[in-house]
């Protein structure tokens, strides 16, 4: 079984901040983890300009810059005990991560067997 949460933000000391608590997190009060991976991705960066005045001064513009920062935190769970999720989901919940935000998906591998 394993768990992504993906993590979004337009300020990276903020992502960061929040990897570094889950981070802890996972540390501190899980077991039965297989392997946790951290995965950054390259920082997305969008320049626009907006006309300032829409009749007559064309010449007067304004730019704007603004960055998206992702990242993903996994972790792989032995076997298929939905208690530990659902205790990791709660202290999850517990961490106040301001400017951050979260999306998590549970992951279950099923096998189909030939009789």
């Amino acid at each position: 079984m394993k768990l992504e949460i993906r993590l979004k933000s337009f300020e990276s000391r903020l992502l960061l901040g929040a990897l570094k608590e889950i981070e802890e997190l996972s540390l501190n009060h899980l077991e039965n983890i297989e392997s946790k991976n951290r995965f950054v991705f390259p920082t997305r960066t969008k320049d626009f300009t907006v006309l300032r005045s829409p009749h007559v001064h064309k010449k007067s513009r304004e730019q704007f810059h603004l960055e998206k920062h992702k990242a993903i935190y996994v972790l792989n769970f032995v076997g298929n005990n939905k208690d530990i999720i659902n205790k990791w989901i709660s202290y999850l919940k517990t961490i106040k991560l301001l400017g951050v935000q979260i999306h998590i998906t549970l992951i279950n591998n099923t096998y189909l067997f030939k009789s």
